[in-house]
């Protein structure tokens, strides 16, 4: 299964290689960048659970790797090995085919949740449990591979880097309003303008503050984060994984795609207006947030 594995995650790296060499465009280039990162993180993961290379010995990636056998009793190794190999031949085929990003975005997040919804059928947990658990396995499983404890990787990829994620799309949603489609000005213009420069600057704003109230060292701040989470799911009357879920999963995924969306609108005729009236929606969302917290 370690052959297979890596010879999967080889043919993303022919695939992105091939692309390369056949058009040399910028974005090209980027995609060829991607396949090696990606080939090199789920080679040295591929290695290290097979015991190859040496990994981390900690408690917590433990106990996120061990969600997947909690599911999978038994048949967990070739489970995983097969949607593994399935991830990897949807990549390459991605990068041969020249799916445009956000479809193929698109086409991912719907595989996990999905997936993570089949394993609801055989996991002795309710849908949300199951897919935090799962959540927690993926990025335990990441982490490893890059050599990271689950508290490193959770701290860097949930509040860093998905922070990081958010404000990007909105300084490429503030970017796309400010340039505006050439020969159409006027029309809400400026609204556009205005409403996605105020979503830069709150998603701005509540960057600084993830990263003011989780500060380094790493097992201080995730330490931190649990205790907050607790908080939140007692005030809210619910559990702590499903406010991961809620925080880390829906309103991720809905703050970036409300702003892809955002774009796909104002770059379409006739589609300012609507994507003016999402960007002020997206707006009151944020405005009505911190009363969640309270």
């Amino acid at each position: 299964m370690t052959i297979v594995l890596l010879v999967s995650c080889a043919a993303v790296l022919v695939a992105a290689l091939f692309r390369l060499m056949a058009d040399r465009r910028a974005t090209s280039v980027a995609v060829a960048v991607g396949a090696l990162c990606y080939c090199v993180v789920f080679a040295l993961g591929v290695l290290r659970l097979s015991g190859v290379l040496p990994g981390v010995d900690d408690r917590l990636t433990n106990q996120g790797l061990s969600y997947m056998s909690s599911y999978l009793q038994g048949g967990m190794a070739a489970v995983l090995g097969v949607v593994a190999v399935a991830v990897n031949v949807f990549v390459a085929c991605s990068i041969w085919l020249r799916m445009r990003w956000w479809h193929f975005v698109v086409c991912a997040v719907a595989g996990f949740l999905l997936s993570a919804c089949l394993l609801s059928v055989v996991a002795p947990y309710g849908p949300l449990t199951t897919l935090f658990g799962t959540c927690c396995a993926v990025m335990a499983a990441t982490g490893y591979a890059l050599g990271l404890t689950y508290k490193e990787f959770c701290v860097i990829g949930n509040n860093y880097v998905q922070a990081g994620l958010v404000l990007a799309s909105a300084v490429w949603l503030a970017t796309v309003a400010w340039r505006g489609p050439a020969g159409r000005a006027g029309g809400g213009a400026w609204w556009a303008k205005g409403l996605s420069s105020l979503l830069v600057f709150a998603y701005a704003l509540m960057c600084c503050m993830v990263y003011a109230a989780y500060p380094l060292p790493l097992d201080s701040a995730f330490d931190a984060c649990v205790r907050d989470l607790y908080d939140l799911a007692e005030r809210w009357h619910t559990s702590y994984y499903h406010v991961n879920v809620v925080i880390y999963i829906v309103a991720f995924v809905a703050a970036i795609g409300a702003n892809a969306a955002a774009v796909w609108l104002l770059r379409r005729p006739g589609g300012r207006r609507p994507a003016v009236a999402l960007m002020a929606l997206h707006l009151l969302v944020l405005t009505l947030t911190p009363t969640l917290a309270v």
